[in-house]
């Protein structure tokens, strides 16, 4: 239904920009240790983090579409990795990460109390009670899945997701 007439216009193109140099400056900011990294993603993500904040995007049917199945996509496939993955942690990480996703279908969707209501209940009191039962499991942390950096990138790319369903639904009550 969309045609090959849908054109990305340079607001779209913008806010893009925004959010890829938004992960990249949280990804530096969430570096382990000391250095100038961490001050130029310090710097990255607030100069990002103003641009989103003063945008208020006009989004076309593609792109509405588009954002729906960039957030619809993680949750499914975190919610199959949930319910096919061996380790405990792993599910349990993978079932937070498929709440955030549904909860921010809700919030898209217009639901915005009930995205809120859902993290606060699952992703606030219940998952974090169920990683500290596993935690207690390996104490002192000497389990190589307690030293694989790769989080860093998952959670500025999950953050930087936020904050554009954010901007996107402010951009789009304020319309």
């Amino acid at each position: 239904p969309y045609g090959a007439t849908t054109a990305v216009n340079q607001e779209q193109v913008f806010f893009l920009t925004i959010v890829l140099l938004g992960t990249v400056g949280l990804a530096l900011l969430l570096r382990t240790g000391r250095g100038p990294a961490r001050i130029w993603g310090a710097a990255l993500s607030a100069i990002t983090f103003g641009f989103a904040l003063a945008q208020a995007p006009v989004i076309g049917p593609f792109m509405e579409s588009l954002v729906f199945y960039v957030l619809a996509a993680p949750t499914v496939l975190s919610a199959l990795a949930t319910i096919s993955l061996v380790h405990p942690l792993y599910c349990a990480a993978c079932f937070g990460l498929t709440l955030v996703g549904t909860s921010a279908l809700m919030a898209y969707q217009g639901a915005q109390f009930l995205a809120a209501a859902t993290l606060l209940v699952y992703v606030g009191a219940i998952l974090v009670v169920l990683l500290f039962v596993l935690m207690l499991a390996h104490p002192r942390g000497r389990a190589s899945y307690d030293w694989n950096r790769w989080e860093v990138f998952v959670s500025s790319g999950t953050g930087m997701v936020l904050l554009a369903m954010l901007s996107l639904l402010i951009g789009r009550t304020l319309a």
